[in-house]
């Protein structure tokens, strides 16, 4: 028989987004918490610009993307927002910011909008956001099965800042439901 020319599957991708500045160390932060757990079967990664997404799905089965966010129309008088678990099902609206987005049993499926704030988003030709970078992996047929966003919501995002207690909080819960997710993957 002869071997397959096509990549293997490699099983599940985790990829944190983010930068130095106050709450976006979030992504950053639950993926320092996830090398240190040394997880099987799971490639952890660290991205500045979303645009690095590209080279790193083929093969990939599974993806989890994690940012810090300013957050509109995630929270509920239901629960306090701490981080938000998203099944990303559909991407054509990427370009315009929004995405459709499938919710846990216990939160809604909704349309958000979650936007970094300005000065962190893309200034030029070279850098594009992460909604945009996630439609054109589904153009290019490079988008795995499974996306899911874990928004973290943020509330500074200066340089120099450090990270609010309230993102520590969502980091800790979001690392936590993560992993119990990994382990029954």
């Amino acid at each position: 028989m002869k071997a397959s020319a096509k990549k293997q599957s490699i099983g599940t991708l985790v990829v944190g987004l983010g930068s130095p500045h106050g709450d976006d160390q979030a992504g950053w932060k639950v993926i320092e918490r996830l090398v240190e757990l040394q997880l099987r079967g799971v490639e952890l990664r660290q991205a500045t610009v979303p645009h690095d997404l590209i080279d790193w799905l083929e093969g990939q089965t599974a993806m989890h993307l994690i940012d810090g966010c300013v957050c509109n129309g995630l929270a509920s008088d239901n629960h306090d927002l701490t981080h938000q678990r998203f099944e990303v099902v559909e991407v054509s609206d990427a370009f315009r910011k929004s995405l459709r987005l499938e919710g846990s049993k216990q939160r809604p499926s909704v349309v958000a909008t979650l936007e970094r704030p300005i000065e962190l988003r893309s200034g030029g030709s070279h850098q594009i956001d992460a909604f945009s970078v996630l439609a054109l992996a589904e153009c290019l047929n490079r988008l795995p099965k499974q996306v899911v966003l874990w928004a973290i919501p943020g509330e500074r995002f200066e340089p120099g800042e450090a990270i609010t207690t309230a993102c520590a909080n969502a980091i800790s819960s979001c690392v936590s439901e993560l992993v119990e997710e990994l382990s029954h993957a």
